[in-house]
């Protein structure tokens, strides 16, 4: 799965969510789970402001999930064979059924733009995938958005504005963008559209998500301030 979209659009937040949701065993937005270790690796933050914002979760919730684990690792390098060691075995004992990565852009020794470097991640991934049986999360950002002068708006092209190589996104099973967008009944909001879904039976529709302390509830967009 690839989690992607601009700055403040609440992705940790959201797979930090979906981390707890998978340790307790509890569905996610709109997908049901099957309980079991979770293990998000945070190549971005400090770790001790990832760590405030996982004390943050379990405050809201109430609850500490016993199968969610996190690792802080800023040199990490996803395409590279001391990288795939390390997410080996960090996966090994962990035990995970889901392996997040947060984010990708951060991990990436070669550019992330060309075929080689985007081959060498899938290919890693793969191997994890298939040694662990284990779901991975990327979570990425968007590339430089198009702007229509004439017409004096923003133009969406779905996934293809996912950031890196065209093969990255072709390999993901699903793909989810998040926009933040307004509603006059949550102080914060996004807009999660998932553009890609192979295994639905069924199109899934995009889904307003109000954010409150650090949780996500389904809302009503204020349509005419969101176009």
């Amino acid at each position: 799965m690839g989690i992607w979209g601009d700055w403040e659009t609440h992705k940790s937040w959201l797979v930090l969510d979906q981390g707890f949701s998978v340790a307790e065993g509890i569905p996610w937005i709109m997908y049901p789970t099957t309980q079991g270790n979770a293990l998000i690796i945070n190549t971005e933050l400090p770790e001790e402001l990832y760590h405030e914002r996982y004390i943050e979760v379990v405050r809201t919730r109430k609850k500490i999930p016993k199968g969610l684990y996190t690792i802080h690792d800023m040199t990490l390098k996803l395409d590279t064979q001391t990288g795939l060691a390390k997410m080996d075995a960090w996966v090994e004992e962990s035990q995970a059924s889901l392996l997040i990565i947060d984010n990708l852009y951060r991990a990436m020794q070669s550019d992330i733009n060309t075929n080689q470097g985007v081959n060498a991640l899938l290919d890693n991934l793969s191997y994890l995938i298939q040694k662990h049986r284990v779901a991975i999360t990327l979570v990425h950002h968007s590339r430089k958005t198009a702007y229509d002068l004439r017409r004096n708006m923003v133009i969406r092209q779905g996934a293809e504005d996912m950031g890196g190589n065209k093969y990255l996104a072709n390999r993901m099973n699903t793909i989810i963008e998040l926009r933040k967008v307004t509603t006059p009944y949550a102080d914060k909001a996004i807009l999660f559209i998932p553009e890609k879904a192979t295994f639905e039976r069924t199109p899934i529709v995009p889904l307003a998500l109000g954010v409150t302390d650090t949780q996500f509830f389904p809302t009503i967009l204020d349509i005419g301030s969101n176009q």
